[in-house]
């Protein structure tokens, strides 16, 4: 439901694997800027290794695998209209993997994103 197709993980499913590989890439990226390395590949590579980036986006990957939608943002796409906006929404619903109507506890979620978003403001 957002521009680029991405789906929204569940906060019961999320490993720490992504905040793993964004620190280390955002100290990486700190370090090439300090240093007045940042155009210099050999210096990128040197600190991917020093950080580890390669075992670290093996393990984000792997974590993905096990990692579901969140229901919540299915039902306020749903309840707005917009859940078909997504492909690989879609794509589950065609292929039967997603079905709309067997969706629960409905009534415990938004009807709108305005409010949702108001009351997390």
């Amino acid at each position: 439901m957002s521009k680029d197709d991405a789906l929204f993980p569940c906060h019961k499913t999320v490993g720490t694997a992504r905040t793993n590989l964004n620190e280390a890439l955002e100290l990486l990226e700190d370090e090439l800027s300090f240093n007045g390395l940042s155009q210099n590949l050999t210096a990128r590579k040197e600190l991917e290794e020093k950080y580890q980036i390669d075992n670290l986006q093996e393990a984000l990957l792997e974590e993905m695998k096990s990692e579901k939608v969140c229901a919540g943002w299915l039902i306020l796409g749903k309840k707005e209209q917009i859940i078909n906006n997504n492909f690989p929404l879609r794509l589950a619903q065609m292929q039967g993997l997603l079905r709309l109507n067997e969706l629960t506890r409905e009534e415990e979620i938004y009807d709108s994103i305005e409010q949702a978003i108001s009351d997390h403001s």
